[in-house]
């Protein structure tokens, strides 16, 4: 029996659409979900023991809003 099978069924049940539901922008915008999605699937590999959870979710928004920051402040100096 895989002993993480229910945290990924919490994960996808419960912590995703919560922080979905909080986050409504990724919803609304297909192209920021895919950008959330690959900054948390980075750090699965590179923290292949990291828990799926909330604090995940919130660490890859955080990285995620950082990173268009820098774009914007980038994109009004060119």
């Amino acid at each position: 029996m895989n002993s993480a099978a229910p945290v990924e069924d919490e994960w996808l049940t419960v912590t995703v659409p919560a922080f979905l539901a909080a986050h409504p922008i990724y919803t609304r915008c297909p192209t920021l979900a895919l950008l959330l999605d690959a900054l948390v699937r980075e750090c699965e590999e590179q923290q292949p023991d990291i828990r799926l959870d909330a604090a995940l979710l919130r660490a890859s928004h955080e990285r995620l809003v950082s990173q268009a920051r820098i774009l914007i402040s980038a994109s009004d100096h060119t």
